[in-house]
């Protein structure tokens, strides 16, 4: 699974795009990205599915465009 990585979260992850092994919901994600990227877990983020900020657990499909983005404020 191939996942965007933006702005500050590049530099804790020293990469703007990262390979994992499929998961199948975002709670899964999220707990694989802190389990290889340890940093990552003091960091607050959100994921982003096929360009839509997601805010509860869904299923991902593995062909899913997949991004995490930092903390941002609209206006």
């Amino acid at each position: 699974m191939e996942i965007k990585v933006f702005g500050q979260l590049k530099e804790i992850l020293h990469h703007d795009n990262i390979s994992i092994e499929s998961v199948n919901n975002v709670e899964e994600l999220k707990k694989q990205l802190q389990y290889l990227f340890p940093d990552l877990s003091r960091k607050s983020f959100v994921v982003a599915v096929n360009r839509k900020v997601i805010h509860e657990n869904i299923l991902l499909q593995h062909d899913a465009e997949i991004a995490l983005l930092p903390p941002f404020s609209g206006g």
